[in-house]
């Protein structure tokens, strides 16, 4: 699994969107964050609960959000300075955005309501954006979520689907 969601943080993105999908506490949020930490040149990951997309700043500029959670993220002060270093980074990005690595990757985690409307076109929206700076979006959702999100969304998705741990049986293996 690891493999597969391995390029949404270094190297190509295979997709726009990346799914990780499965059943409540199979570990998606955790083959997220250990696949990136495993990555070598691994792109700058932001973190976000889905219940971020209902805020009222997420309606707004994608950029702004997303400079937001970026100075959140690093522990700074949201100040003018801060939100400017930030606009020129991403200026930069968007002036390369084929790069040979992922350099952003941001992570929705537990979409598990039924999608709205705007949140399709939210994450269309975002992982657009995302890609023309040589960024890439994730998502965290159940397995029953799937199908109405595939029907959602129109950006190129790339699923990761995550199963139940086997539990060991007790048997030996001779």
């Amino acid at each position: 699994l690891e493999a597969k969601l391995r390029n949404a943080f270094t190297g190509r993105p295979d997709g726009e969107i990346y799914a990780v999908v499965g059943d409540e506490g199979v570990g998606k949020s955790s083959l997220v964050v250990s696949t990136w930490l495993a990555c070598n040149a691994a792109s700058i990951l932001i973190m976000s609960p889905a219940e971020d997309l209902l805020a009222p700043e997420a309606t707004g500029d994608f950029e702004s959000f997303l400079i937001d959670k970026l100075i959140k993220q690093t522990g700074r002060q949201r100040s003018e300075r801060a939100s400017e270093r930030w606009r020129r980074r991403i200026k930069g990005w968007r002036a390369n955005p084929a790069p040979k690595n992922v350099r952003l990757t941001m992570v929705f985690d537990g979409l598990n309501q039924p999608l709205k409307a705007d949140w399709s076109r939210w994450l269309d929206h975002a992982a657009s954006e995302l890609a023309k700076m040589g960024g890439c979006l994730v998502i965290t959702t159940r397995s029953t979520q799937l199908t109405h999100l595939l029907h959602a969304i129109a950006s190129k998705n790339a699923n990761v689907p995550v199963s139940p741990p086997t539990l060991l049986t007790g048997k030996s293996r001779h």
